[in-house]
């Protein structure tokens, strides 16, 4: 295929040994490509023989012109000084180092009809690992601060229009690499296509790259973040920055007092502590608070780091929920904003970060509490592979599933959704007539989906392992949890149906009306009706549209819960916090589109959006004292210790919501002698003296005559001594044989 005319430029630094080679291959297909042709070589003030090669290469060739910097004034300029001086309509650029073959740019020109930017991306790239390691983390940085997603935005082998660098503001960036970036970032914000072109890459036959050295990088980031800053929407950026520092501020606001520090906190503690401490591995997370089943270890380790940074203090978890929490926020936002639009994004980010019930289950390190975060990441690649079919987003569901099902089996309702979006993927590539080689991309999908699969299954493992080596009795106990269902679950799906109204205003309740029954009910209410009068609104396009996914997700989590039978509690509805808060968000675009036109509809809804918010805020767990769990503990353990006088000692605690772990927590971490008592081993784990700390109400403290197994087992005793410490009452029994007070 022949092009009319073509433009050109090398950009060249210190290439003495490539330049003729390089220019000579490319003049030889220029001249069977085009009808009029020119090539512009870009001498960037080399040290080396560079400008003598091009000014000989100019002398013996009239389509050759050179332009030469004085001094070195790095790629950006190079390129700029290539694309401003050349005066065909069509210009192309490619490195001068010889690595690319000038003839795959008949691949480009096949693009000219329909694009303005033609990108080309490395095969395979011949480059040493620390620049692909960069390469890596250039385009991460890309697709987190411009949503640019192009596999190889850096290739030096591209073809632009000249009206696209006609309209774009001038290119600005200098020294680094962000040139390339700025150029296809200016592309889409202005409207011009952009289209990617695979090309071979081959090993560099003489001299060294200058691309990856550190002075490079750094600059590249500087011109990275002062393009972001010129493009960035200020007032939307800002909103965004509000939102975060209120959520964090929920979060994180004397922590360490408000946080939850109970038996199953400083059993969690205990685990990884063994982990960090003594190289104990995990092969099993904790039990079911239903079923006498048993999670995944995923959520220890997970834990490990936050502990291991805060020295061992239980504090580190807690924080590092809270960032989860945080992030979670900006997540919320993010996939909002990709569905549905700005607004949507400002509501459903608004509302999530000051739910009352989502704040304190961002102020507690609990295996459930991670649960929003990977449950929405797990619905976001699916989303990512059913809308746009990139492939590598299905191990980023392998790996984030693995972690919901970890967190609390009721993870299993995101199944179907996961499951149908993953048939209509299928579906849909083979019954496309858009994609020419269908069973390619069918080979891709399945070839991911079983990298996927793989994932899964290795970090799911441990569980698996350790069922071998107990006669499998967490797979036991879930068949008995789904066969034997008088008090667990329906077996009868139109059972669900009564139930889903009732289920869906509790969680509206629960998670966006601060606990207001009346607002719950409105809200509830005013969120059915808008999304059914956005369904019908976008009949023709809903099956294609993010507003289907997220009713599927709503339709199959509601549906599954309503087949429980027993109480729903708050933390149930952690594979889906995140739903209500975007169906409102997605309202709240509808309603605020140029299209909608009921008069003084939007302010009655700008006003139940600020009062939703005034009154989450008004509920916030954080307006009460704190109850000083964590000093407490440590205050009565500390009592133990002293009262203890370094001699071996049992441990009891009666309470309602509380058992030892939280205590022993810190008598472990201290290396204290406290010894569980082991009927099996009365003799060598009953020590002489059992601590009992009582939370119960005075009056129903007993400790000589609990039922308490400890208690018991430590037989006839009397209290020896006791103390009121950090409100709660410590005894200390000592061996009574006789009976006798």
């Amino acid at each position: 295929m022949k092009i009319s005319a073509l433009s050109v430029f090398f950009p060249a630094y210190n290439e003495e040994a490539n330049l003729e080679r390089t220019v000579e291959k490319t003049i030889g297909v220029l001249k069977k490509i085009a009808a009029q042709w020119e090539v512009i070589i870009v001498n960037d003030g080399s040290s080396d023989k560079t400008l003598e090669v091009a000014q000989k290469l100019e002398k013996h060739y009239p389509n050759i012109r050179v332009v030469s910097h004085k001094k070195n004034l790095g790629y950006g300029e190079a390129l700029k000084s290539g694309f401003y001086n050349a005066k065909y309509d069509v210009i192309a650029y490619t490195d001068s180092d010889g690595q690319f073959d000038f003839s795959e740019s008949s691949k480009f020109i096949e693009k000219l009809d329909t694009a303005d930017l033609i990108v080309g991306y490395r095969i395979k790239r011949q480059d040493p690992f620390f620049r692909l390691l960069f390469a890596k983390g250039w385009a991460l940085s890309l697709f987190t601060l411009f949503g640019l997603k192009l596999r190889d935005v850096d290739c030096g082998f591209k073809m632009i229009k000249r009206r696209v660098l006609e309209q774009i503001p001038h290119l600005e960036s200098k020294r680094g690499g962000m040139i390339n970036a700025e150029l296809a970032i200016k592309a889409k914000k202005f409207g011009f296509s952009v289209v990617e072109v695979g090309v071979n890459h081959y090993p560099r036959l003489a001299g060294r790259p200058t691309g990856a050295n550190i002075k490079v990088i750094i600059q590249s980031y500087i011109d990275l973040f002062k393009i972001w800053w010129k493009f960035l929407p200020k007032l939307e950026f800002f909103a965004l920055l509000t939102i975060l520092i209120v959520g964090a501020f929920l979060r994180f606001y004397r922590l360490s007092e408000y946080m939850t520090f109970l038996g199953d906190e400083g059993r969690d503690a205990i685990v990884v502590r063994r982990l960090l401490v003594d190289f104990d591995p995990i092969l099993v997370g904790p039990g079911t608070s239903i079923g006498n089943m048993y999670l995944g270890p995923l959520y220890y380790y997970l834990m490990a780091p936050a502990l291991f940074l805060f020295r061992l203090s239980p504090v580190g978890p807690v924080a590092q929920i809270a960032t989860l929490g945080v992030i979670t926020i900006g997540f919320v936002w993010w996939v909002s904003r990709e569905w549905f639009g700005k607004v949507a994004a400002v509501v459903a980010a608004s509302l999530y970060a000051v739910s009352p019930v989502v704040v304190t289950y961002s102020r507690s390190s609990w295996n459930p509490n991670i649960m929003p975060f990977f449950a929405i990441l797990s619905i976001y690649s699916i989303w990512r592979v059913w809308k746009y079919q990139e492939w590598k987003w299905l191990i980023v569901l392998g790996v984030s599933y693995a972690f919901v099902l970890q967190s609390h089996y009721l993870g299993l309702l995101l199944a179907p959704t996961i499951g149908l979006f993953w048939l209509l993927t299928f579906f849909q590539i083979r019954n496309s007539k858009l994609i020419g080689n269908w069973k390619l991309e069918i080979g891709k999908l399945l070839r991911y989906t079983l990298i996927s699969i793989v994932i899964f299954a290795v970090l799911m493992s441990p569980l698996v392992i350790f069922d071998a080596r107990h006669g499998w009795r967490n797979f036991e106990a879930m068949r008995i949890f789904f066969t034997e269902r008088q008090a667990t679950v329906s077996a009868r799906p139109w059972n669900a149906i009564p139930e889903l109204w009732p289920l869906f205003q509790q969680e509206i309740t629960r998670l966006v009306g601060a606990m207001n029954e009346l607002w719950g009910k409105l809200v509830a209410v005013v969120t059915l009706i808008g999304t059914f009068w956005i369904v019908v609104k976008q009949r023709q396009t809903f099956f294609q549209s993010p507003a289907f996914l997220l009713l599927v997700w709503t339709g199959f989590g509601l549906s599954g819960m309503a087949l429980l039978k027993q109480n729903i509690y708050d933390h149930y509805f952690g594979f889906m916090f995140m739903v209500p808060f975007v169906l409102l968000g997605m309202i709240a675009q509808q309603v605020s589109g140029a299209r909608f036109q009921v008069p003084g509809f939007r302010w009655i809804l700008l006003i139940g959006i600020v009062g939703l918010v005034v009154l989450n805020l008004y509920q916030t767990p954080i307006k009460n004292p704190p109850q000083r769990q964590l000093q407490r503990t440590e205050e009565v353990s500390a009592k133990i210790v002293q009262e203890a006088k370094g001699q071996t000692f049992n441990l009891a605690v009666l309470a309602e919501r509380n058992y030892e772990d939280a205590y022993q927590y810190f008598l472990e971490w201290w290396r204290e002698p406290v010894r569980d008592i082991d009927p099996l081993r009365y003799e060598e784990t009953v020590a002489e003296q059992l601590f009992v700390v009582c939370e119960l109400p005075q009056e129903k403290c007993d400790p000589t005559h609990s039922p308490k197994a400890e208690i018991t087992v430590f037989g006839w005793s009397k209290i020896d001594e006791e103390w009121d410490v950090a409100g709660v009452k410590v005894y200390k029994l000592v061996h009574n044989p006789s009976g006798k007070p």
